[in-house]
């Protein structure tokens, strides 16, 4: 009994299965203990339950998200590392595929503009897929923390750039990462910049004149970075600029000494080199 109960959820081929207690012939306590690992919950007169092989890509997946609000670095690193070991089992793309289709075609569609081949044959590529398939979903995840406006409970320059920079990104990820997140494989300079610009006006009152070389990239990377400080500092064309309105007292004069306003660059740039110093960059 317990065999067949367990075997029909892992065998459910999008990862989650529904079971109607008044169908079999234990009593329903019994059928709760025995899914007890695989997070049984009440869906009107059946319960659901995740597959094991689901269960270890959503757990990290949650944790992930816990550590990210939680701006813990550590934790995300384990997560991800998990989720990334994740791509040795032949079978998990075919998993992810099902219980989260939208973004796995959107990994298909990436592979097939890449190597220009037909869909079956991308198959052949499941640990790829896979791996494309995470940059994306941790992409998204860090995109709403951006959204959700959390940085307005930073108070330091050094917390805000600990928020933004991402030691826990492995570094064969960051080209499909960055894709997913500002429309461009090799955004992340772009990214930073704009960030180390952003922290300036914001704790500084200014900052240099910035030109950005993908102002597609850059205008992206300026609205996510505003809506997690939830400040719109002014700017420039894309991106905060040198501005003698930003503040208010001694923090809103503009200086006219370059060597002060590289300085300050500078600084901030060294919270950011403290995560490219990590996986990511």
């Amino acid at each position: 009994m317990e065999r067949a109960v367990t075997e029909l959820v892992d065998g459910a081929p999008e990862g989650m299965a529904y079971i109607r207690p008044a169908e079999w012939p234990a009593p329903e306590p019994f059928i709760w203990f025995v899914l007890r690992d695989r997070q049984p919950a009440r869906d009107g007169e059946q319960i659901a339950a995740y597959s094991i092989d689901r269960l270890s890509i959503e757990e990290p997946l949650s944790k992930f998200g816990e550590a990210l609000r939680a701006r813990d670095h550590d934790g995300m690193r384990k997560a991800v590392g998990e989720l990334y070991d994740a791509h040795l089992n032949r079978t998990v793309w075919q998993i992810v595929h099902e219980f989260d289709r939208p973004r796995a075609r959107d990994a298909l569609e990436y592979l097939r503009r890449r190597y220009g081949e037909p869909y079956g044959r991308l198959w052949e590529r499941h640990d790829e897929l896979y791996l494309t398939w995470l940059a994306f979903r941790l992409a998204d995840e860090y995109a709403d923390y951006l959204r959700s406006g959390a940085g307005r409970e930073l108070r330091t320059k050094e917390e805000a750039a600990g928020a933004i920079f991402m030691p826990w990104l492995p570094h064969e990820l960051v080209p499909a990462f960055m894709y997913r997140l500002v429309g461009d494989e090799e955004g992340w300079g772009e990214f930073r910049a704009a960030w180390i610009t952003a922290l300036n006006m914001w704790f500084e009152g200014m900052a240099e004149p910035y030109t950005p070389k993908k102002p597609a990239v850059a205008r992206k990377s300026g609205r996510a970075l505003q809506r997690l400080h939830g400040r719109r500092p002014q700017v420039r064309g894309a991106l905060p600029a040198a501005s003698p309105e930003a503040g208010g007292g001694s923090r809103g004069r503009q200086t006219r000494d370059p060597k002060a306003g590289r300085a300050r660059g500078r600084e901030a740039g060294r919270g950011g080199e403290a995560g490219r110093s990590g996986e990511a960059g």
